[in-house]
């Protein structure tokens, strides 16, 4: 196993029409988390984004802005929010009125075909759109290194570059109303992957099929795509039409890191076309109302509890996306999420503050390590401590190559019940035992301080001093 190889991540993904919700952050969380494992263990990572501008849903937005009489984008509004105002208002209008699905179809046309006029506009309001979405994945701390438009893979001729040579092989077939498909029958597929409408523009799929080319060429040795797993059959017929156009290793090249729905039971559904859904800052904002009620202690100022709150309420949403399996499905329960004694991200924030206020406290003791007489360190619960935390590096590699997050979590759980059984149980900083035990079990907190800090980066959250 090269320790060193190019590998890519593509994550969240999202379309540019409205905030991001629930659903896209189990997506995000494990994107981000599966790239800062694959670089902790010597990976060369580059995280991609797709912007989806060529669907049929963006013409809809499009068409929805052309109509309204005020074409201003304000900049008072959080941008997203007002784009998936828009959206819904759109929708409703075509819903309504039919002829408007021919001006639909017209847009799509002179999208796809990169009409001058269409395509700064087109820009204009995408753009305006994922500066939203992208201030709210800031929050969550998580950053992409590419931003790919499905427009330039159109405009390129990427894409049509595809369809011309699938259109040439024997599975190109077309259906009666004359939208054009891959028969993949014969390896075992028997649904039509669908590469055309009857009018000719393009679908997701074979847009796909030139995205992960793109990615592919740009020499990555795996590309991991985490995508949702109602999205398998068509992954399944994305790898399919790259064997037939010649690439070669595509099932062990491009991995899809599918995973279950997110049920929000005490928030309500969702649809996005309807406006109906739960959007990713109101779960941060009142995850962080929440945590701020919590915080009781009066030496921490007003700008402290904010930034507390905010850290306690994005380790309770991280943790509560990857201690799941990603085959089960997420019942997310805020409460649950925000349990400051077990089974939480706030739980973990608030051992690795037990173990750094009795690091603080102990000043400078702990300056010669050569010295520290180990066997003090011979209870149960040290003896568990220690071998947990000599397979940090495994259990990196582990839920790595196995896409197993739960696993990751799992295994911190277990080190901040053990080391809260430590704390509880044995006194550090004045052991009766003497001076030789305070340092040999202050050693242990310090392990205990960087294996959690560690963890803690690669779910991407800030260590907290005090809660």
């Amino acid at each position: 196993e090269d320790s060193g190889s190019f590998v890519i991540v593509e994550h969240t993904s999202a379309n540019p029409l409205h905030p991001l919700h629930c659903g896209h952050l189990r997506n995000s969380i494990l994107g981000d988390v599966l790239a800062r494992l694959l670089r902790a263990i010597g990976r060369k990572v580059e995280v991609h984004y797709l912007i989806n501008d060529m669907g049929r849903q963006v013409a809809i937005l499009l068409l929805g802005y052309l109509k309204r009489e005020d074409k201003a984008l304000p900049e008072d509004v959080k941008h997203d929010i007002y784009v998936g105002e828009l959206y819904v208002e759109a929708n409703r209008m075509v819903e309504k009125d039919e002829s408007l699905e021919r001006e639909v179809d017209s847009l799509l046309k002179r999208m796809e075909s990169g009409d001058p006029e269409i395509k700064d506009l087109l820009d204009k309001i995408v753009d305006y759109c994922i500066e939203g979405q992208m201030e709210t994945l800031k929050r969550l701390g998580i950053s992409f290194d590419i931003y790919t438009k499905e427009s330039r893979l159109c405009w390129s001729g990427k894409v049509s570059n595809v369809v011309k040579k699938l259109l040439r092989t024997k599975y190109a077939k077309q259906d009666p109303e004359g939208a054009v498909y891959l028969d993949l029958g014969e390896f075992g597929i028997d649904v039509p992957f669908y590469l055309l409408r009857s009018n000719g523009t393009t679908l997701y799929g074979v847009r796909d099929v030139a995205y992960s080319i793109y990615k592919l060429e740009r020499g990555a040795e795996r590309v991991y795509n985490v995508i949702g797993s109602e999205q398998s059959l068509e992954q399944r017929q994305v790898r399919k039409a790259l064997e037939i156009l010649g690439y070669k290793n595509v099932e062990d090249k491009l991995v899809h890191v599918g995973y279950d729905v997110v049920r929000t039971p005490e928030f309500g559904s969702m649809s996005g076309r309807k406006g109906e859904f739960i959007a990713v800052d109101f779960i941060i904002d009142e995850a962080k109302k929440r945590a701020y009620k919590s915080i009781s202690k009066s030496d921490i100022s007003e700008n402290e509890k904010d930034v507390i709150s905010e850290t306690v309420a994005i380790s309770a949403i991280k943790f509560s996306m990857l201690n799941t399996p990603l085959n089960k499905v997420i019942n997310f329960r805020l409460n649950e999420a925000l349990n400051l004694k077990a089974n939480s991200g706030p739980y973990i924030l608030y051992t690795l503050t037990r173990a750094r206020s009795i690091l603080r406290k102990s000043g400078e003791r702990m300056i010669d390590t050569s010295s520290i007489n180990y066997s003090y360190l011979d209870g149960d619960v040290e003896k568990r401590l220690l071998i947990d935390m000599s397979r940090l590096p495994a259990i990196f590699r582990e839920v790595t190559n196995n896409l197993t997050p739960n696993v990751l979590t799992k295994y911190t759980l277990r080190i901040a019940d053990n080391f809260n059984k430590f704390y509880e149980t044995k006194p550090v900083l004045n052991a009766p035992e003497g001076e030789d035990a305070s340092l040999a079990r202050l050693s242990l907190v310090k392990a205990v301080d960087i294996v959690l800090t560690n963890i803690l980066k690669i779910i991407g959250v800030q260590p907290l001093e005090k809660m």
